[in-house]
C-alpha cells in the first residue's frame, strides 16, 4: 500500500496536479499555426490518395425537386456502384456511377458496364473514367445539367500541389460527433478554375472541418456560384465522412447536395424562366478496393 501523504501536504499536491492538468488542456486547446494544420491534412489526403487510389463503394442516391418544373419526374431513387478514383496525373479525384437500378427498375447493362470499362484499351484511363461518369449523370433529374457532384472534391483542395490555388482561414474549434475539429474556411484564388460552368470559371469557396489529432478529413462543404446574364445558378455540396478502421482512413458517408437555378435562361434552344431548386442525399457502405487489372482485390 502507497505511504499516505502527510495532511499538511495533500491541499499542495492536489493543487499541483490540478494546474498540471489545466496546463495540458490549455496546451492541447491552443490554436495550431495555419501552415502546420495545412500541411499535416496535405501529407493525410495525398496518404489516402496513394495508399487509395482506386476504391469501389455502394450508394442509395435519392434526388428530389422542391421548387419548380421537374420535367418528368419530381424525385428519383438510385441505387449504384459508385467508383472513386484519385487521377495522379491530374492531381484530382473523379467519382463515378455505375447506376444497377432507378426508381426500382433494373438498368440495362449495368452489370457490364464497368467490365467494359476495364477492358476498353482505345482510350486512356482518364478519359473511360470521365465517359463513365457522364454516363452516370444522365439520371439527374431537372434542367440542370451537371457531374460534379463528387464526395471526395474538397479533398483534392487539400492536396499540396493543389493548395496554392486556395486561400486558408482557421476559423476555430468545433465538434464533430465525438471528435475535436479545427474548421478551415478555403477560397479558390486562381484562374481558370477547377469547376467550370459552359466554359466559364466558377470558384470554389467552403469549409473543411480536420480532425484535432491526426488532422482527417471529417466533413466538408463546397459553395459555387455561376452568374451568366439574368441567371444565377448555385450548388453547395456537404459531405460527412466516417471512420473506416478496415482502411485506417475516413470515407464519405453521407453527401447532401442543393442545386438552385433562378432567372432568364436557355433550355433546349428557348428562352425560359426557371426557379428550380432540387436537393440529393446520397449514402455509402460496403468500400472495397478496386484495381484496374482485376475488379475486386478485397
Amino acid at each position: 500500500m502507497p505511504a499516505a501523504l502527510p495532511s499538511g501536504l495533500r491541499g499542495a499536491a492536489c493543487s499541483g496536479l490540478l494546474a498540471g492538468t489545466l496546463a495540458t488542456i490549455s496546451a492541447q486547446d491552443r490554436a495550431p499555426a495555419l501552415v502546420d494544420l495545412t500541411a499535416r491534412a496535405g501529407a493525410y489526403v495525398q496518404r489516402v490518395s496513394k495508399e487509395y487510389a482506386t476504391l469501389l463503394g455502394d450508394e442509395r442516391y435519392e434526388q428530389q425537386f422542391v421548387t419548380g418544373s421537374p420535367l418528368r419526374e419530381p424525385r428519383r431513387l438510385l441505387v449504384s456502384e459508385v467508383l472513386f478514383v484519385w487521377l495522379a496525373e491530374e492531381q484530382s479525384w473523379l467519382t463515378a456511377r455505375i447506376v444497377k437500378r432507378a426508381d426500382g427498375k433494373p438498368v440495362a447493362d449495368s452489370e457490364t458496364r464497368l467490365e467494359r470499362l476495364l477492358t476498353d484499351s482505345s482510350t486512356s484511363w482518364p478519359v473511360r473514367m470521365r465517359a463513365l461518369r457522364d454516363e452516370g449523370a444522365r439520371f439527374n433529374i431537372g434542367r440542370l445539367e451537371r457531374n460534379f457532384g463528387d464526395p471526395m472534391l474538397a479533398l483534392q483542395f487539400l492536396d499540396p500541389h493543389t493548395q496554392p490555388r486556395f486561400e486558408f482561414k482557421l476559423e476555430g474549434r468545433e465538434r464533430i460527433g465525438d471528435r475535436s475539429a479545427w474548421r478551415v474556411s478555403f477560397k479558390e484564388r486562381t484562374y481558370p478554375t477547377l469547376i467550370r460552368s459552359n466554359g466559364r470559371d466558377v470558384l470554389a469557396t467552403g469549409d473543411i472541418w480536420l480532425a484535432g489529432d491526426d488532422q482527417a478529413v471529417l466533413r466538408t462543404r463546397v459553395s459555387l456560384v455561376d452568374r451568366y446574364v439574368d441567371l444565377r445558378i448555385r450548388a453547395t455540396i456537404r459531405v460527412t465522412y466516417r471512420s473506416e478502421s478496415r482502411f485506417g482512413i475516413w470515407l464519405p458517408a453521407e453527401m447532401r447536395e442543393t442545386y438552385e437555378q433562378d432567372g432568364r435562361g436557355v433550355y433546349n434552344g428557348r428562352i425560359a424562366q426557371f426557379n428550380d431548386r432540387v436537393e440529393c442525399v446520397a449514402t455509402y457502405s460496403n468500400f472495397r478496393r478496386f484495381e484496374t487489372g482485376a475488379r475486386l482485390v478485397n
